[in-house]
């Protein structure tokens, strides 16, 4: 497809003003070499040889340092890219050598680890103008360097916050933010978390569940003990509000898979499909963790006898 003469002047402002790109060569010059060089000097990147070209420099497209110690140097000046250097302490010997080394039992200043979750938290007492928030992946917030009474004020402010794992969940901004979602994702996790404190639920019975309002997984549904993410389906020739249901994700640290596409399950049944699990799973007096070990069949059954569409 041909480009118009604005278009064409258009792409190549962008590609010299907004993409920070250089070009170095190093050795004898070959017609390869200059034709991409001029190729790259049209988009704007400027270049620079390590041969002696005399007058055929242009200053800022094409430059000769002949100090290949140089020539990273002169490369960042030309587009005006800064790198600011900082120290890390690290409290062990380290160097390339290291590389794959275990570190030693002496050297090590403090050890975290867990087979379920790779986080730590580290506590420290600072002043009230140092309190941070701090927002996770899993959409969780932590608020740090808090002291016993600030705490206290905290913890008044969030009492609505989440009380189970179920009320942990993730799900994404949704539809009715996010322009690109189908589904309402926010306003569904609402209406099962109250669904889940009508029914009493005890923690642990309903998992961590992750909605995303379309395929974008911006809830991360495929790594969800039980995922949906949002779409349509057509019942009778009608478009209906619907959520694809995954079973099985696992994000833990060595067991990582992504749930199986289970189903199409419509949006207003969901509340009555996690309500019916519930109950199963509270009826046997476990949580879901332990239960859907023995128990997929059943969890299948219930779904596709009663739930998806």
């Amino acid at each position: 497809m041909a480009l118009s003469e604005a278009r064409l002047a258009g792409l190549l402002a962008y590609t010299k003003d907004r993409v920070p790109a250089f070009v170095n060569t190093f050795g004898p010059l070959s017609e390869v070499a200059v034709s991409a060089g001029a190729g790259a000097i049209a988009l704007g990147f400027p270049v620079v040889v390590d041969q002696d070209i005399g007058d055929l420099q242009v200053p800022g497209a094409l430059e000769a340092v002949l100090d290949r110690g140089e020539t990273s140097k002169r490369s960042l000046a030309l587009r005006n890219i800064k790198i600011k250097v900082k120290e890390l302490p690290i409290p062990v010997a380290f160097a390339a050598a290291f590389e794959g080394e275990i570190i030693r039992k002496a050297d090590m200043k403090v050890e975290f680890w867990s087979s379920k979750n790779t986080t730590c938290e580290l506590v420290t007492m600072r002043d009230m103008d140092q309190v941070e928030v701090r927002l996770a992946p899993d959409e969780t917030a932590y608020i740090i360097n808090l002291t016993a009474a600030e705490a206290e004020k905290v913890l008044a402010v969030t009492e609505g916050g989440a009380r189970t794992l179920f009320e942990r969940s993730v799900a994404c901004i949704g539809a009715s933010i996010c322009q690109v979602g189908a589904r309402d994702s926010q306003s569904l996790m609402e209406r099962l978390v109250e669904m889940a404190r009508e029914k009493g639920f005890a923690d642990g019975v309903l998992p961590c569940i992750h909605i995303s309002g379309c395929t974008s997984s911006c809830g991360t549904h495929q790594i969800g003990a039980l995922g949906f993410h949002g779409g349509v389906k057509s019942m009778d020739g009608k478009p209906q509000p619907a959520f694809t249901l995954h079973i099985g994700g696992e994000d833990g640290q060595g067991q990582e898979q992504f749930g199986t596409v289970t189903g199409v399950i419509l949006e207003q049944d969901i509340p009555g499909f996690l309500a019916d699990l519930g109950e199963l799973v509270q009826s046997a007096g476990t949580t879901y963790d332990v239960w859907i070990k023995d128990h997929k069949k059943d969890l299948l059954a219930l779904a596709n006898n009663k739930y998806l569409v």
